[in-house]
């Protein structure tokens, strides 16, 4: 059995939640995931996981978004 209390290597962008099942409610303060690209359940604080993904999402471009070019006077 894998640790739970454990990330995987992957991005934090391909967490996904996952349902709780009844012994997780002795870990209010963590959520369960589950990882869209290794498949691993894990338990991680949800508020550390809301943080990581905003940070990640404010240094990423949009994808169909260009890159700003300066105007030529």
């Amino acid at each position: 059995m894998a640790n739970p209390f454990s990330p995987c290597p992957c991005s934090i962008e391909h967490l996904n939640s996952a349902p709780q099942q009844a012994w997780m409610r002795f870990f209010p303060w963590l959520k369960p995931y589950r990882c869209g690209n290794c498949g691993k359940s894990q338990l991680l604080p949800q508020r550390a996981v809301e943080r990581a993904l905003t940070s990640l999402g404010s240094r990423k471009l949009p994808r169909r978004a260009r890159p700003k070019q300066a105007r030529v006077l």
